[in-house]
């Protein structure tokens, strides 16, 4: 089911939300999709993994995807050359857990995880 819900946003007018059942994995592996290019321009790796089997959740499939695409957008922006974006969508017990983390280069050449 569907569920519209608006939200006032200030003097900026009214932010619709329209909830309805989607698949994580889904909006995360099509989020991706969109800076693969971007990402090998700038000569970095990305790796998505997405855990099978992540159950359907509630929320604004436009919102989320949204919000996920900002995430990779901003770690594909701003790791340096040579770096790595790893992206992965998992299940922790009843949560859903969706992490972006940008790897850049050390000295050395190997990759480090942010922390």
């Amino acid at each position: 089911s569907t569920r519209r819900v608006s939200c006032g946003v200030g003097s900026a007018g009214v932010l619709s939300v329209v909830s309805g059942s989607l698949v994580i994995g889904e909006i995360v592996s099509r989020a991706a999709g969109l800076f693969t290019r971007r990402a090998a321009e700038g000569g970095l790796a990305m790796a998505v993994t997405v855990e099978e089997s992540l159950p359907r959740v509630s929320a604004d499939a436009e919102r989320m995807a949204q919000a996920v695409a900002n995430l990779i957008g901003n770690a594909v922006k701003f790791t340096p050359a040579g770096g790595r974006v790893a992206i992965e969508a998992r299940s922790r017990g009843e949560v859903i857990v969706v992490s972006v983390a940008p790897e850049p280069v050390i000295a050395g050449g190997s990759n480090v995880a942010a922390n």
